[in-house]
């Protein structure tokens, strides 16, 4: 009966992986090797001779000072700090501080992905910067349980910030402060409860 169990689940697995779209890059492309992190949304890179400040798109991660800024800058620099990784442009180049803006690409994986995966960081969509905003929103959906969601809370509705450009700036100091969450757990002042599910 286990064996019958077992086949049943590698099909449906396999049908289900059929099925799943996975992103692939579509825009322009050029390879770099990372440098640095600065935090957990923000690395340096060489491309070419040339050292360039990235800003990964796709997703928000908290600043080192504020509840799992340290572990998001920490994951990242373990995932990407001397690797040569994939950069894919989007509608603009520049965000309003003078940082690229790049979905970040490891072999055939989107870093954005694995930071929502790994619950330290929530997908931040800035029109026109669009690309992978559907497939970010059902990967951070499928996050629900780890680091950031764990706590029961998110950042603040980044839409608010729609066109403004990077929503870091209206949020400064925000996630520093902590309150009591009726089970007990810190949770940042400001971050949204989630629904259960």
């Amino acid at each position: 009966m286990r064996w019958v169990w077992l086949s049943l689940g590698f099909v449906v697995g396999l049908v289900a992986a059929q099925t799943v779209k996975f992103p692939v890059p579509q825009g322009q492309t050029l390879k770099a090797t990372v440098v640095s992190v600065t935090d957990g949304d923000t690395i340096k890179v060489r491309v070419g001779n040339e050292l360039q400040t990235v800003r990964i798109i796709g997703y928000d991660a908290p600043e080192p000072s504020q509840p799992f800024g340290d572990k998001a800058s920490l994951y990242l620099k373990a995932l990407l700090e001397g690797r040569e990784v994939i950069l894919e442009s989007d509608a603009q180049a520049l965000d309003k501080y003078g940082r690229r803006l790049y979905h970040v690409w490891l072999p055939q994986v989107l870093v954005g992905e694995l930071m929502l995966l790994s619950g330290l960081g929530q997908t931040m969509t800035i029109p026109l910067n669009v690309r992978h905003s559907d497939y970010y929103q059902r990967v951070q959906t499928q996050a629900r349980s780890v680091g950031l969601w764990h706590l029961g809370c998110a950042f603040p509705d980044r839409q608010s910030n729609a066109g403004k450009g990077d929503a870091r700036e209206s949020d400064a100091g925000r996630f520093g402060h902590r309150l009591h969450h009726s089970d007990r757990k810190q949770v940042p002042s400001g971050w949204l409860p989630l629904p259960e599910i």
